[in-house]
């Protein structure tokens, strides 16, 4: 990944990081992608909600997203709580 965000033009890293830049590009990279899983997560739970009926959606076991995002690093901040999703998948 770091190669993909620091490399030049030629595909080599530099020697040297600026720390500033890496926090930089690294928080303005995980903005857009919340951004887009907010995006991708309001219109999955349209479909789900809007064109499923609520047998397809308990055969299919899809079900309208409700969590957050968990970035890396948040999973020993949630605590192992089920959500209705894993809940059920268990039962199965």
């Amino acid at each position: 990944m770091g190669d993909f965000f620091f490399a030049d033009e030629t595909g080599q890293l530099p020697e040297n990081l600026n720390y500033k830049e890496v926090d930089l590009i690294y928080n303005d990279y995980i903005r857009v992608m919340t951004c887009m899983y907010q995006k991708l997560k309001h219109t999955y739970n349209q479909f789900v909600l809007k064109l499923l009926t609520e047998e397809q959606r308990s055969s299919y076991q899809l079900w309208p997203e409700q969590e957050g995002l968990i970035l890396p690093g948040m999973e020993a901040q949630l605590g192992s709580a089920a959500t209705p999703q894993e809940e059920t998948k268990q039962n199965s």
